[in-house]
């Protein structure tokens, strides 16, 4: 090879590299998902799932139980690294606050994992007729005896443990227990092979409809319009949404309730 075919394949090198980076970038900014909403019925219970027999369950209704909890959490090395800037710090505390008593003042309700002195993963649960998701930007219609469970989370360094699963297996078991609840639903980034084996395979979820959103930066989304299949579904706008559709601290004070 002559030096100018080396520095013509170096240069292509370099290109494709950057073509790969900024199409990387152009995703994070402006992408459109393909989101499987699922369903599964709470008649059937859960099945028992292999975890760290350190895990403890609680069913969380308070603001401090939730923020409490785990103060030195974070959910990635670059929010731990902003967090440690006090001013910063106390803004993500902040913001989580204010998240959480919006969705405490719902009446929705966390199952909370903890392994000894930290938090170990988390879900939530809402049985609002009508939920919007600021993530995904999806809507969902919800009948009087259905859920929607939302914001699975459970930190990198607790995830060999099946936390993730432990903190599922808990919500459903409750619910059947409880019987007031004989379905819910959820959704899964198509992509999100993870998420996809612990909902369908382990937990028996089943596909219910395919919607599409619109997300810029990560932050903002919109439910497309018209990409609902089929067409009456949770998700599916007014006036389809309203037919009748298939049904196919580690210190926890009194408010937090001890499940296992």
């Amino acid at each position: 090879m002559t030096r100018g075919e080396a520095e013509r394949s170096r240069c292509s090198t370099l290109l494709a590299k950057a073509r790969k980076v900024g199409g990387a970038m152009l995703r994070r900014l402006v992408c459109i998902h393909t989101i499987d909403v699922v369903g599964r019925s709470t008649a059937t219970a859960p099945p028992t799932v292999r975890c760290d027999p350190q895990l403890v369950l609680h069913q969380v209704t308070s603001l401090d139980s939730v923020v409490g909890a785990a103060p030195g959490q974070r959910d990635w090395p670059i929010i731990d690294l902003v967090a440690r800037i006090r001013p910063l710090g106390r803004r993500l505390r902040a913001r989580r606050r204010e998240r959480n008593a919006e969705r405490l003042a719902k009446g929705d309700l966390a199952y909370v994992a903890t392994a000894g002195a930290d938090v170990a993963a988390w879900i939530w649960v809402s049985r609002e007729p009508s939920v919007h998701c600021r993530w995904s930007g999806l809507h969902f219609s919800l009948e009087p005896d259905e859920a929607y469970i939302y914001d699975l989370w459970s930190f990198p360094a607790h995830r060999a443990t099946g936390a993730g699963a432990f903190v599922m297996q808990g919500l459903l078991e409750d619910l059947r227990r409880r019987g007031e609840v004989s379905r819910v639903y959820g959704y899964i980034l198509r992509d999100n092979r993870p998420n996809q084996v612990l909902t369908r395979v382990v937990f028996g979820f089943e596909q219910v409809q395919r919607v599409k959103d619109l997300r810029v930066l990560s932050r903002l989304a919109w439910q497309l319009p018209f990409t609902e299949d089929p067409r009456v579904g949770p998700c599916s706008r007014p006036p389809l949404a309203s037919r009748r559709r298939p049904r196919g601290g580690a210190v926890y004070s009194a408010d937090s309730a001890r499940l296992s």
